[in-house]
């Protein structure tokens, strides 16, 4: 009877544990998702920044005429 009982307790435990690491795997995969949105992003300011630096060096290069 005892290990019956232990058995049920330990089979909740386990499935708590399951529920646990899912939300955890969850909040893992959506936070990876956000951060790569944040990177593309960033990665587009600075091309951006890249191109207007090239033309600043351009302009600077070539005297007006």
């Amino acid at each position: 009877m005892l290990a019956g009982l232990q058995g049920a307790i330990l089979l909740i435990a386990a499935k708590r544990q399951d529920a646990i690491s899912a939300v955890m795997a969850e909040h893992d995969f959506n936070t990876n998702v956000r951060a790569e949105k944040e990177v593309a992003e960033l990665i587009a300011i600075n091309q951006e920044q890249l191109e207007l630096i090239k033309q600043l060096i351009d302009m600077v290069e070539k005297p007006n005429k």
